[in-house]
């Protein structure tokens, strides 16, 4: 049996800093194809993993794409290696997410990106799941999104080098 800890998401007071982007789905693709757009200096400033259908990417705020779809996640500061939705706030806190997550997976490598659950959606074409970026499915505890995250395979990826074109 997977242990699994249950993460609630409320609206963040004041967000954090944009300090990463992430994508997933056919979102995923038109962030790829903004990076082809970019110029060589800014590519060089940033780092990122990319998967089949996700595509996570750190940097300073100004040199991340801006993209409708994508997650921008920041660093909470008592939660430094965890990057987290710059707009949401998880319970339980970031700092003992992140302390789970290392405990659970010591062999990953800081930083790592915890995303939000996938958003309800209309007329979103994700593949296997639906989303819509200005919509979520309220839980019953709080107004904002809810999942279950297995400790075992946690949706995150540990940010490296993301290579230049």
């Amino acid at each position: 049996m997977t242990a699994a800890i249950r993460i609630t998401w409320s609206p963040r007071p004041i967000p954090l800093a944009p300090a990463a982007v992430a994508a997933s789905g056919p979102v995923a693709a038109r962030l790829a194809d903004r990076l082809l757009t970019l110029a060589d200096d800014v590519l060089l400033r940033l780092r990122g993993v990319a998967g089949r259908d996700l595509v996570v990417l750190t940097g300073e705020s100004s040199d991340l794409p801006w993209l409708d779809g994508v997650d921008y996640l920041g660093r909470d500061p008592l939660a430094p290696g965890l990057y987290i939705p710059t707009t949401l706030e998880p319970a339980p806190a970031a700092a003992l997410l992140e302390r789970a997550l290392r405990r659970r997976a010591p062999q990953l490598a800081a930083p790592l990106a915890l995303l939000p659950p996938p958003r309800a959606a209309t007329t979103d074409p994700f593949i296997g799941r639906s989303a819509n970026p200005n919509s979520f499915t309220p839980g019953p505890e709080s107004t904002a999104p809810q999942s279950q995250v297995p400790l075992e395979s946690p949706p995150f990826a540990p940010p490296s080098s993301f290579p230049a074109r």
